[in-house]
């Protein structure tokens, strides 16, 4: 309940604009509903035991939309409830709210903050997030940040950013736990050097705690963004992190060691075509777990539109988690593969129906066994956009 009400309150500050802002917002309400029905062929991801059901799913949504020339606030929630046709202890109601909300103070300097909150259950809810499954427990998940930008220049910026996570789950065989972070950057235009690209500089301390363990990672990372032509994009970031681990209650073992962040991307926008691509390796909290993975990840999209009502495309993910963390959590050794076509037609205006699938290829190093599951997806997505000012 606490989650909710310091939602609203954040939502309700979203509401306090200046008197001259407020006369120019423009608004978008936007309901929406879905309709999901599917086939999973392994529920539970067991590479021995396999089980597989029919999923339907309902999922009503809200976004509210507010925009004046000095702010922008967003303000969404859904609810996801679904069935099983013969595993109807899996059945729940997952629900998820965030606020997203931004403010120029000036013409240089400018604030925002975001806030989200989950509540699932679904075993592989991170899935296609992190490439890790969690149980069924109820997890309650709880994300803040707030941040400042001066633009220092018409070619420079400086940001600030704090964030807080938290999660929680009601099933003490899961671990919780708390993070908070403080980072920094600066970007600064380097076209006299290189054309359309931008400098990159930024250090950020991240601290994670745990039930038996304290993990704090430093990370200093140096970085281009460069724009190739209208639709072509890339960038890329390197850097050493640090991280220390403090073991048992007390703190009393500690364990060093060094990492190396990577981040890169390469992006295509257009109507017709749109491509992108994700390389990133960095040191992960794992939801559930007592520790933090090194996690590689590698991801491609690609969407088509050979007609106005029609797009088909497809997703292809890699995720390689390990750790070796000692007492305090098992070793982690998986690669996931996660490959998902699908094709969307528009039947009219915002009523869109979508077909996929998905195969999803486990391979745990540690205890030698392979895991698969095939899904296959029809949903139907209906939105009402109202749109006006005041």
């Amino acid at each position: 309940m606490k989650k909710l009400i310091m939602l609203c309150v954040l939502s309700a500050i979203t509401t306090l604009l200046p008197v001259e802002d407020a006369r120019a917002a423009a608004y978008e309400i936007t309901p929406g509903v879905e309709a999901r029905e599917e086939y999973n062929d392994n529920l539970i991801l067991d590479g021995v035991d396999t089980e597989g059901d029919y999923i339907s799913s309902v999922i009503p949504s809200l976004k509210v939309s507010l925009s004046t020339e000095r702010t922008e606030a967003v303000l969404s929630g859904k609810f996801d409830a679904y069935w099983y046709a013969d595993h109807d202890e899996y059945n729940a109601v997952d629900r998820q709210a965030s606020l997203d909300f931004s403010h120029a103070l000036s013409r240089v300097l400018t604030t925002g903050f975001t806030a989200e909150y989950k509540k699932d259950s679904k075993i592989d809810r991170d899935l296609e997030l992190t490439g890790m499954t969690t149980g069924t427990a109820v997890r309650e998940k709880e994300k803040y940040s707030t941040r400042l930008d001066w633009n220092t220049s018409e070619i420079s910026t400086i940001n600030l950013t704090l964030a807080y996570d938290e999660e929680d789950y009601d099933d003490p065989e899961y671990v919780d736990f708390v993070s908070r972070s403080v980072s920094t950057g600066w970007a600064h235009g380097i076209s006299n050097l290189i054309n359309s690209t931008v400098g990159q500089v930024a250090c950020t301390y991240t601290e994670y705690d745990y039930r038996n363990s304290t993990i704090s990672n430093s990370l200093l990372s140096l970085g281009l963004a460069h724009q190739l032509n209208e639709l072509w994009d890339l960038g890329f970031s390197l850097g050493p992190n640090y991280i220390r681990t403090h073991y048992g209650t007390d703190n009393e073992e500690l364990e060093e060691k060094w990492g190396t962040y990577i981040y890169g991307t390469l992006n295509r926008k257009g109507f017709y075509n749109k491509f992108s691509s994700v390389l990133s390796r960095s040191e992960e909290a794992v939801s559930g777990r007592d520790g933090t993975v090194d996690r590689i990840t590698f991801k491609l999209l690609y969407e088509h539109r050979p007609a106005k009502k029609i797009r088909y495309g497809g997703v292809f993910r890699y995720y390689r988690n390990r750790s070796d963390t000692g007492f305090h959590s098992r070793d982690v050794n998986e690669h996931h593969y996660h490959v998902t076509p699908r094709i969307s037609y528009e039947i009219r205006d915002n009523v869109f129906v979508e077909a996929s699938y998905l195969y999803t290829f486990i391979k745990d190093k540690d205890e030698s066994l392979d895991k698969e599951r095939n899904q296959v997806a029809i949903r139907l997505y209906w939105s009402m956009p109202v749109i006006g000012r005041f």
